[in-house]
């Protein structure tokens, strides 16, 4: 038998007491719907932070890559936008995933999310055109696009 969850209303205008029961499918779709929003939070701060400067298609690149790296590893957008020393916007410790978002942030989501995809699903790495990392050696280079440039893995032979 399904566990059902009784959610208590008072309502100051109407009494008698309101009773409202969730089956557990609603619970799962509330709880879901949370954590929609919150994956879009970091998805919307990472995109601002590092990549509100580019052209739509340079954020929209970004966005590809932290969505190819949590479909590659089976996991989510926060979890990929956190993982240590992978975004330079977090490096200072002084934004927060998850803080409230801020109209700017969420504009420029809403914007790209929606575009044409503009990088193939193994694209994985970028960086800004003024910085060389070592690892950007080990990679092919898929495209250049504002001031990022994205790489996939080399092919193994």
């Amino acid at each position: 038998m399904k566990k059902l969850i009784l959610f208590i209303a008072l309502s100051i205008t109407t009494l008698p007491l309101t009773v409202s029961v969730l089956t557990e499918d609603q619970i799962l779709s509330i709880e879901a719907s949370k954590q929609r929003r919150i994956e879009e939070t970091c998805m919307a701060k990472a995109l601002y932070y590092e990549a509100g400067n580019q052209p739509v298609e340079g954020i929209r690149a970004v966005y590809e890559v932290i969505r190819n790296r949590a479909e590659k590893k089976n996991t989510s957008w926060c979890r990929v936008i956190s993982e240590r020393k992978q975004f330079s916007f977090l490096n200072s410790g002084k934004i927060s995933l998850y803080s409230d978002l801020k109209k700017d942030e969420k504009k420029l989501f809403d914007a790209v999310k929606s575009l044409d995809n503009v990088l193939s699903n193994d694209v994985l790495f970028y960086h800004a055109t003024y910085v060389k990392p070592a690892w950007s050696k080990k990679m092919v280079v898929d495209k250049r696009i504002g001031q990022h440039i994205f790489y996939k893995l080399r092919e193994k032979k």
